[in-house]
């Protein structure tokens, strides 16, 4: 049924004419509106089922706040361990590089070592066996007198403690290489570990920074449909919808109506947003605005505006009128109200600018072009009503209220 009748009539150059209550049966709906909407809210703590943009507009400033933080620390996390990743490997080589060198001085000092040793043993061997061809003995054994013999002794004797020493000595070495090579070892192990649990762990940080970056996403783009209409009625009518199709119709589901119209929903919710979006015009508020219209899309056979009209915003109805204008398809009506609400808001429209064919005749000749940028502008034009535009955002809200809480 029609609820709010226009103030023109047909021919569009005829004097706008008023009705005498449309006022009161536009607040009545407005006043209905909670227990129908209403119902299908969550009842939660917080924001959650409130229509007040300012109440909203706080809570999702505080999530984005959160989410920010949550990122910066996600972020912070993810980029120390890539730091991290980058000084482990730069380590690991470099202890790699040091491992290789401690092996060859591991592999050279034991050498060492082995062949003092040997040589020592050799020297050792040969002294008790007597054999002659001893350097040390046969120095001895040439000695002319007994001092010389006993000087030769004591330098022999000498000469064996000091190997003793140097073998002792390249032992020592030989030791401190092989742990030396065993420490750069282990600090290799340690670091391959390292960098394995750190390769393990980039890939969750990875994940949180996604994770994080979506869900600062999704509460600025809450944030964003609630501060978009901050203004109620004083929302531009020109702009981008804040929700898409499929969001209004699970909406507009939820009350439980059963639309009167001559495609599902669904279709008709998407027309509204793809109709808006061509034009340039907030469909998503259009949408609401007939449902305020509309009574639900609970459009009746009979009365100025029928089912068939697929007339969504009582275009053409007014007292003197016998029936409103009729469009041969949804999608016509459609854009017939966004092409309307266009001219209503766009000043400096021409036919030409017009992203589709105008729907109604003489549209460029429209007298009202430009008189209501906002839609709170369009109380009094598009309809008589004093709270028309207060009327359409008491629904927007609803709806918008309904979604937040059921898309989160």
């Amino acid at each position: 049924m029609i609820l709010v009748k226009r103030p023109w009539s047909r021919p569009w150059s005829r004097p706008r004419r008023r009705l005498a209550r449309p006022a009161s049966i536009v607040v009545a709906l407005a006043a209905s509106w909670p227990a129908v909407v209403g119902a299908a809210s969550p009842t939660t703590s917080g924001a959650a089922g409130s229509t007040s943009p300012a109440v909203r507009v706080a809570a999702l400033g505080r999530q984005v706040t959160d989410a920010e933080a949550r990122l910066l620390a996600a972020s912070q996390h993810r980029d120390g361990l890539y730091a991290d990743l980058v000084d482990t490997r730069a380590r690991l080589e470099d202890a790699e590089a040091r491992t290789v060198a401690r092996q060859i001085e591991a592999k050279d000092a034991l050498a060492r070592y082995a062949t003092t040793r040997a040589k020592l043993e050799r020297v050792a061997v040969r002294a008790y066996v007597g054999r002659g061809d001893l350097g040390e003995l046969e120095a001895l054994a040439s000695a002319d007198d007994l001092l010389d013999v006993r000087r030769r002794a004591e330098l022999f004797a000498q000469a064996s403690d000091e190997r003793l020493r140097l073998v002792q000595r390249l032992r020592e070495d030989e030791a401190t290489a092989r742990a030396a090579l065993e420490a750069v070892v282990a600090e290799r192990r340690q670091l391959g570990e390292r960098l394995v649990r750190l390769e393990q762990q980039i890939p969750e940080a990875e994940a949180a920074v996604v994770d994080a970056e979506a869900a600062l996403g999704r509460a600025r783009w809450a944030l964003d449909r609630w501060t978009s209409v901050s203004a109620g009625p004083g929302t531009p009518i020109l702009g981008r919808s804040r929700l898409s199709g499929d969001e209004l119709a699970a909406w507009f589901e939820s009350t439980g109506v059963r639309a009167r119209t001559t495609v599902p929903i669904r279709e008709l919710a998407r027309m509204f947003v793809e109709e808006g979006a061509a034009e340039g015009v907030r469909g998503d508020v259009a949408f609401a605005q007939s449902v305020l219209e509309t009574g639900h899309f609970y459009l009746p056979d009979y009365g100025q505006v029928r089912t068939t009209d697929n007339n969504f915003a009582g275009i053409g109805a007014c007292d003197s009128c016998d029936t409103g204008y009729s469009f041969p398809d949804a999608r016509s009506g459609v854009r017939a109200q966004i092409q309307l609400l266009r001219a209503y808001a766009d000043a400096g429209l021409t036919v030409d600018a017009l992203a589709n064919p105008p729907v109604l005749p003489r549209l460029g000749e429209f007298q009202l072009r430009g008189v209501a940028p906002t839609w709170g502008g369009l109380t009094g034009t598009w309809a008589t009503a004093s709270h028309y535009g207060d009327a359409i955002f008491t629904v927007y809200f609803r709806i918008l209220a309904w979604v937040s809480d059921h898309t989160a």
